[in-house]
């Protein structure tokens, strides 16, 4: 289940519109907008939100991945002036916290503070204005059903699709526990990057795994990381065992 948040704020930092990274200077603002509700309100927002719990999956695989965070921030674009518009995805059932992450941003610093707040579909292109319920419609969220349907309709009317990638972000692509370059990237490094995202994403804050469209597991995570470590080494028989192979062929 995802939720798209369209959010036009005022902001005074200065720096933000000018910063080589500004999507992680916005989400320095909105921690900050948190921080303070959490306190003010006596409320763990803050670590839920912000800093995910480590080992749930078991201690091999959080130790190998870091645990994402159930949102995505977008970077913002300056409409004019201070305001910026921006989007914040949100997964599972952190959408809940939603109430209070909007009063945060709206209410807790001097830096930012949001000035409208919309619900966007984009698979059927409907938006609505957020009004702080925890209860949304099914309509308001993405959930697996839309996207399969989505996809069946392509696959039905055999449509040939060009895919483009825009990355609005840094992101940081392994194999083989080293750094894949631009040149070097793949499309199965970015399907397994994804499965494994999708995973771990539903199995911290959705359905623990159990309503993936797909069969994923802790273990299909695990071999994913490793996997092809494992495979590309070829099996190494040690001489003493070959050894007494050959004497056992010499005997018979």
């Amino acid at each position: 289940m995802i939720t798209i948040y369209e959010l036009i704020a005022e902001s005074s930092d200065d720096k933000l519109p000018t910063s080589p990274l500004p999507t992680a200077r916005l989400r320095g603002l909105i921690g900050q907008c948190i921080k303070v509700y959490s306190k003010t309100h006596n409320l763990k927002l803050y670590e839920t939100f912000f800093k995910p719990k480590k080992g749930i999956i078991g201690k091999e695989i959080a130790r190998k991945i870091p645990p994402p965070k159930p949102y995505i921030i977008n970077p913002p674009t300056l409409l004019h002036e201070n305001t910026i518009q921006f989007r914040l995805t949100v997964f599972g059932h952190a959408n809940q916290l939603m109430p209070h992450i909007l009063k945060a941003i709206k209410k807790e610093h001097d830096k930012l503070q949001l000035l409208e707040a919309t619900i966007v579909n984009d698979i059927t292109g409907e938006k609505w204005e957020a009004n702080n319920q925890e209860e949304k419609t099914q309509q308001q969220s993405i959930t697996y059903q839309m996207l399969l349907q989505n996809v069946k309709q392509h696959i039905e009317n055999k449509e040939k699709i060009n895919i483009t990638l825009t990355l609005l972000t840094p992101l940081r692509l392994t194999r083989n526990g080293t750094d894949i370059q631009p040149n070097q990237l793949k499309p199965s490094d970015l399907i397994r990057y994804t499965a494994r995202r999708l995973f771990l994403l539903d199995y911290l804050y959705y359905s623990a795994g159990k309503n993936l469209p797909i069969k994923l597991s802790p273990e299909n995570v695990k071999n994913s990381w490793n996997g092809a470590t494992n495979q590309s080494k070829p099996k190494q028989h040690s001489p003493k065992k070959q050894s007494t192979s050959n004497k056992k062929q010499t005997h018979s």
